[in-house]
């Protein structure tokens, strides 16, 4: 070997930076508490620099081999690090977010930056490439908040790290089927399935139980023009949104009509601007029977994520649902009840016109349990129904 050869096999580099940052972390789970995936992933990643740099010896400077971060910003190590010991210096950076068409389609984008410096700073090799990937839906199935398998992310990561260090300017473009989740197969399995079809009108909603090609009506809902109170200045610092809507929801099989009254009222800080829910709720009428349903909106008030309803003193239901899944879970005090299957996730419910739900209930519960759990996912159609529109009001 010559000397300048051997010279060159002696220089190292130090890794001061290899991360993922993510804006959502439901849909962007951290795979990297996978070890096996991180070994994997870290050590290509060390692989492809040492082959560009054409060195043998890089040391990592974090703590962890990759960070995964919640949300910009953040300050590279690569800005400040100390620059005595090496002589090329490496920051690997990613991000992950979803873009999001007029029509509500999707697409999950992850960019990747290598950027390598020497001792005095200058940038050797600098290059940033985009992957982006679709979701493909299994039709009959659970599936999970993240957008994507451990098994694709790491294929998907892998390539696109791959197609930096090449610098040929590809841009990753993958389809993946979106995760599903399997926690809940056993319960599915021992559960009474109920199949409801949805017929939608101005107004009125036909919900109707299926079995095979027989349709029969069940459940009727109608919805009353919405009634704003207007606006209410206290002491010239906070906004009062008052917003109320009637429903009838009819049982046609127990011949049971119910009546209920939603509102909605929020809070605005006049100077900061900052908004807050004061109250969400139902109040649901039988006969001369009162009883309160509260509702809770996501930060933008699209998406009902928990409805929890008080019967009696002693009878109460919880509903939660997330705008990440295609099913809801219902619990009463002895736990999970039920789970219901939807067409889809989050908002896009509502652009559905022609919906299919599929309801597993606990096997061996009374028929008036079973009428509770039918009663409280309609609610929940109402109260997503009910802050779509307030949101438009607003």
């Amino acid at each position: 070997m010559s000397i300048a050869n051997y010279a060159i096999a002696q220089k190292s580099g130090l890794l001061t930076d290899f991360r993922f940052i993510v804006n959502d972390t439901q849909e962007f789970p951290n795979f990297f508490d996978d070890e096996d995936l991180t070994i994997d992933i870290f050590n290509i990643g060390l692989e492809l620099t040492k082959e560009k740099l054409g060195i043998d010896k890089i040391e990592p400077y974090q703590a962890k081999k990759i960070e995964y971060n919640f949300a910009p910003p953040f300050r590279d190590n690569l800005n400040y690090i100390d620059r005595e010991d090496c002589d090329y210096f490496i920051a690997i950076t990613s991000s992950a977010g979803v873009n999001t068409s007029a029509r509500g389609v999707k697409t999950y984008v992850t960019y990747l930056k290598v950027r390598i410096e020497n001792k005095q700073g200058d940038t050797i090799f600098l290059n940033k490439e985009m992957g982006m990937f679709k979701l493909k839906y299994e039709k009959g199935v659970l599936y999970n908040e993240a957008v994507i398998t451990k098994s694709d992310f790491k294929l998907f990561y892998i390539q696109l790290l791959k197609n930096t260090f090449d610098n040929q300017g590809i841009t990753l473009n993958e389809a993946f089927v979106k995760p599903t989740l399997l926690a809940y197969n056993g319960f599915m399995n021992r559960a009474e399935k109920t199949v409801i079809v949805q017929n939608s009108r101005i107004f009125t909603r036909q919900f109707l139980i299926k079995n095979e090609t027989l349709l029969t009506p069940f459940l009727q809902t109608k919805s009353f023009p919405m009634t704003i109170n207007g606006t209410i200045r206290i002491q010239d610092f906070v906004d009062i949104l008052k917003f109320r809507k009637e429903f009838i929801l009819k049982d046609k099989q127990q011949k049971k009509r119910l009546k209920i009254i939603s509102t909605y009222e929020e809070a605005i800080d006049y100077e900061t601007k900052v908004r807050y829910i004061k109250s969400a709720k139902f109040d649901i009428r039988f006969r001369k029977i009162h009883s309160f349903l509260e509702f809770y909106p996501n930060e933008k008030t699209s998406w009902v994520y928990t409805l929890e309803w008080k019967i009696s003193e002693t009878e109460s239901y919880e509903l939660l649902a997330n705008a990440y899944t295609n099913y809801v879970e219902i619990f009463s005090e002895s736990g999970l009840v039920a789970i219901v299957q939807l067409p889809s996730s989050g908002n896009k419910l509502l652009e559905i016109k022609e919906r299919e739900f599929i309801i597993y209930a606990k096997s061996e519960l009374t028929e008036a349990t079973k009428s509770d759990l039918y009663y409280l996912f309609a609610f929940f159609l109402m109260a997503n129904e009910f802050m779509a529109e307030v949101g438009e009001l607003k």
